[in-house]
C-alpha cells in the first residue's frame, strides 16, 4: 500500500485535528476480499492512533471489526502450475511458477531445479526477477531416454533462495511431481542461432547461447521436426519468447503472431531488447501449439552492453 499525503482529518465536538499518513479500502491484490490492509512506516516517534470505520458511515452494535498490529513479516511463497509432467522424447514440457509475495517483499527470488531423473533435464536456475510475479521453465527429455524407474519418477527437488530482510532465505518447495517419458512426438521445435547472433549447440551438451545489447535487435531461426504433423505451428503472439527477461520481446510477429505455416519446417524470428534492459542472463525457450504444446529446449540469453562485448 503506497503512504498517501498527509492530510487533516476533521473531527467532530471541537477536538483538535491531526494528519492521516495511511488509509485504504480494501488490500490492492484482493488476497483478502474486502478487508484492508496498510504497510506503514512511522514518520518519526510518537503517538498513533488507527480508526477503522464502514466507508459508508454506517456503524452500530451490529457491525463487527478484527484489527491486527504487527511488525513487518517480507516473505514470499510459491505455486507450481505444469506438475507430473509427461514428457516426449527429444522434446520438452513447460512449467511456471507463480509468487505470492507479502509485506513489501520485492527481491529477486532464484529457483535451482534438482535431482532430475537420469534422461531428463531442465532450465536451471530460474530466476523471477525483482518486483515480477512469475517465472517460466521447460523440462526436456533426451531422445534416448527411457520411462523413470517408480523411485525415481518423483525425485525432483526445487530449492528457492532470495534475499528478504538482509539474510538468505533458502527452502525447498516442492518438486515437479510424477515425471513421466510420453510417446514419441508429432512435432518437435528447436531453436537455432541466425548469423552472428549466437553459437550452436556444442556436442558436449553445453546449451545454446545468444548475446544481445540493451536497444539491439539479433534475429534467430526456429526449426520444426515434422512427424505426421504438416498443419501450422504457432508459437505464441506477445508471450512468443517464454521466461524472456523484463524489456525483451520477440519482435516483428504481425497479427498472427510467430508462425510456421503448413508444409514449412523454418522461421526466422528476432528479439528486441529495450535500451533501458540491465545486463543479465536469462534462459527462455519456445512453446508450439501442436501435439500439446511440445515445447523447445532452453536457450541462454546474455545481454551485454556494447562496450562489455568488446571486452569478450
Amino acid at each position: 500500500v503506497r503512504p498517501l499525503a498527509a492530510r487533516e482529518a476533521v473531527i467532530p465536538n471541537g477536538l483538535p485535528t491531526f494528519p492521516v499518513y495511511f488509509e485504504n479500502d480494501d488490500e490492492v491484490l484482493r488476497r483478502w476480499g474486502k478487508d484492508s490492509q496498510l504497510a506503514f512506516e512511522a514518520p518519526g516517534d510518537g503517538r498513533y492512533f488507527v480508526r477503522v470505520s464502514d466507508v459508508r458511515g454506517s456503524g452500530g452494535g451490529e457491525f463487527s471489526y478484527a484489527l491486527t498490529i504487527r511488525p513487518r513479516r517480507p516473505d514470499f511463497e510459491f505455486k507450481i502450475k505444469g506438475m507430473n509432467p509427461t514428457i516426449s522424447p527429444g522434446s520438452g514440457r513447460e512449467f511456471s511458477f507463480e509468487v505470492e509475495r507479502s509485506d513489501g517483499f520485492d527481491g529477486e527470488i532464484r529457483v535451482d531445479v534438482l535431482d532430475l531423473p537420469l534422461g531428463f533435464s531442465a532450465s536451471t536456475p530460474i530466476v523471477v526477477e525483482a518486483g515480477h510475479f512469475m517465472a517460466w521453465g521447460v523440462i526436456n527429455a533426451a531422445a534416448d531416454a527411457v520411462a523413470p524407474a517408480a523411485a525415481l519418477a518423483g525425485s525432483s527437488r526445487l530449492v528457492a533462495s532470495a534475499m528478504v530482510g538482509g539474510r538468505e532465505v533458502r527452502r525447498e518447495i516442492g518438486g515437479l511431481g510424477t515425471i513421466k517419458l510420453g510417446k514419441a512426438p508429432q512435432v518437435t521445435v528447436t531453436i537455432l542461432p541466425d548469423g552472428e547472433s549466437g553459437e550452436p549447440m556444442a556436442v558436449d551438451g553445453r546449451l545454446m547461447e545468444l548475446t544481445i545489447a540493451p536497444g539491439e535487435t539479433i534475429s534467430a531461426r526456429v526449426l520444426a521436426h515434422r512427424k505426421d504433423f504438416k498443419g501450422r505451428i504457432a508459437l505464441g503472439k506477445e508471450d512468443a519468447g517464454r521466461n524472456l527477461p523484463h524489456g525483451i520481446y520477440v519482435d516483428n510477429i504481425g497479427l498472427n503472431g510467430l508462425l510456421i505455416v503448413e508444409e514449412e519446417i523454418e522461421r526466422q524470428f528476432f528479439i528486441t531488447a529495450a535500451n533501458w534492459v540491465p545486463e543479465t542472463t536469462r534462459l527462455f525457450h519456445l512453446v508450439a501449439d501442436a501435439d500439446g504444446k511440445q515445447a523447445s529446449q532452453p536457450v541462454v540469453l546474455h545481454v551485454r552492453r556494447p562496450g562489455s562485448l568488446a571486452a569478450r
